[in-house]
């Protein structure tokens, strides 16, 4: 099938950079120390998500003694800004992103960090990152609110006195809210989001752009099971997912871009 897409959004994590190694390593050594185990299973039900929310399902996943505020403040005391300095772009990232620099495609990211993090993880990949038109990280976004259920009147109020352009960002992955916020915040927005094509590593990364109504590249760690899209994407959905072993095979042509030269 081939589609024609005006806008693209990146997720930076596992997708563009290397990053997710250094997570599953720090997450493993912390647990390990509580003699707990990170299998892929954990992980995938983590990936994608706010850090606090993230946090949250590790603790309740686990059964952890520890709360997510404790394993949080563990966890980010081993994220150093070294550690993020040294990591590398993921194959074909580099390409990809400047090709489609070159033919003036449109592009943002969408990162479940927060954006203090974001910057040291860019630090060395300035080439490619001054072709993103825009961030949204959500981990503290200012247009973020808190996901609990009695802020629900005063978002409310405050929801109605947002900007279009300004959207704001209510729930983390899987919910749409971060891909709606960064296709608001184009100079151009898209005129519809079918015309939007997303990049993923995480299934709830892929859930997300599904229900934001747009196209997803999918390029899942090895370890995620074969399967043409993540099992909660409806059936009538999955033609909207592309899955990749890599972003070195991702062929522009069949998204309406000219071919890699």
């Amino acid at each position: 099938m081939t589609v024609t897409v005006s806008h693209i959004i990146f997720d930076v994590d596992g997708l563009l950079l290397d990053t997710e190694t250094v997570y599953t390593a720090v997450s493993s050594k912390i647990l390990e120390s509580y003699g707990l185990k990170l299998t892929y299973e954990t992980k995938r039900k983590l990936m994608g998500r706010k850090p606090h929310d993230a946090a949250a399902v590790l603790v309740r996943h686990l059964a952890a003694p520890f709360t997510p505020e404790e394993w949080m403040a563990s966890f980010n005391a081993h994220l150093t800004a070294d550690r993020w300095h040294a990591v590398a772009c993921l194959p074909g990232a580099e390409r990809l992103v400047l090709h489609l620099a070159k033919h003036n495609i449109p592009m943002a990211a969408a990162t479940g960090c927060c954006s203090h993090e974001l910057e040291q993880k860019m630090t060395n990949h300035q080439n490619i990152w001054r072709t993103i038109n825009h961030a949204v990280a959500s981990g503290d976004d200012p247009n973020t609110f808190a996901d609990d259920e009695e802020m629900e009147k005063l978002e409310e109020q405050i929801r109605k006195s947002w900007p279009d352009n300004a959207r704001q960002i209510k729930y983390g992955k899987p919910k749409p809210d971060i891909f709606l916020a960064a296709a608001s915040r184009f100079p151009t927005p898209p005129v519809n989001m079918e015309l939007v094509l997303v990049f993923e590593d995480s299934p709830l990364g892929v859930e997300a752009a599904v229900a934001a109504g747009m196209h997803v590249v999918w390029v899942p760690p090895p370890e995620e099971p074969p399967s043409d899209a993540p099992e909660t994407i409806p059936a009538s959905c999955v033609s909207r997912v592309t899955r990749l072993r890599s972003l070195l095979d991702f062929k522009p042509e069949q998204f309406g871009i000219p071919p890699f030269d």
